[in-house]
């Protein structure tokens, strides 16, 4: 990912949201003063070579939260993926078939102990700094025992990595293409039904969805990459879906 290319697209979403570069900035020295710590944190090198090694040319299948159906013994499982990135608390959905994702994007809004127990069994965990996690990223990154690689919304500086996206689903996209997926298949997404985590708001949330659909629909009109998706109707071509009503 060309950050300069990348960076004003960001600001729009800095914007809408009312997030703070600043804020965001400060959240990525966090995140790299922890990783200075940690055992299994990866260089940058480390960081591109094995994401390269597990993605290049490989059909993966992106696993969201959304309460949409799981292939894992259908008929789309027939033809398994080559490697299961989990979106933050896709990772519970993921363990609850008995999955181990191969890799976990997350900003740490999700069930964290999973995320923790899927690390020990293997999972490399993408963590995302940004300025309204820092507290969940004091609190819970040095109980992770496995290999972590660091990311952030500000300009990439090492060990930190910036394949672009915006929410864990979205960032796993773009992490994918950046390291040039063969396709992703998005799995268990649900754009169009906020349900908020915690207290957040509902009204955010479909906000943010938004975003992501259209950070999506930009990838996929903009780069090689195909981008299928999987729900109750099939699987088919994310640009072919049927047109949403934007809200």
């Amino acid at each position: 990912m060309d950050f300069r290319a990348w960076a004003p697209e960001y600001r729009r979403i800095r914007q809408e949201f009312g997030f703070s570069e600043e804020e965001d900035e400060r959240a990525v020295e966090v995140l790299r003063e922890l990783l200075r710590h940690h055992p299994g944190a990866l260089s940058r090198e480390e960081a591109v070579r094995l994401l390269d090694h597990l993605v290049r040319g490989r059909r993966v299948w992106v696993v969201g939260p959304a309460g949409q159906p799981m292939p894992f013994r259908g008929p789309l499982f027939r033809r398994p993926p080559d490697v299961v990135v989990a979106a933050d608390g896709a990772t519970t959905v993921c363990l609850r078939h008995g999955l181990i994702p191969d890799i976990i994007v997350t900003d740490l809004d999700g069930i964290i102990p999973d995320e923790i127990r899927a690390c020990e069994g293997g999972a490399v965990v993408v963590v995302q700094a940004h300025g309204q996690n820092m507290s969940a990223l004091r609190r819970w990154l040095p109980r992770f025992p496995g290999r972590i690689i660091g990311s952030g919304p500000t300009e990439p500086v090492p060990p930190i990595l910036n394949a672009g996206g915006f929410t864990d689903g979205d960032r796993a996209v773009y992490l994918a293409q950046a390291f040039q997926a063969q396709e992703v298949v998005l799995v268990g997404f649900d754009f169009e039904t906020a349900v908020a985590k915690g207290s957040g708001s509902p009204r955010l949330k479909q906000k943010k969805l938004f975003w992501a659909r259209e950070l999506l629909r930009t990838l996929a009109k903009q780069t090689p990459l195909r981008i299928l998706s999987y729900d109750a109707r099939g699987l088919y071509d994310w640009l072919a879906a049927p047109p949403v009503e934007d809200r």
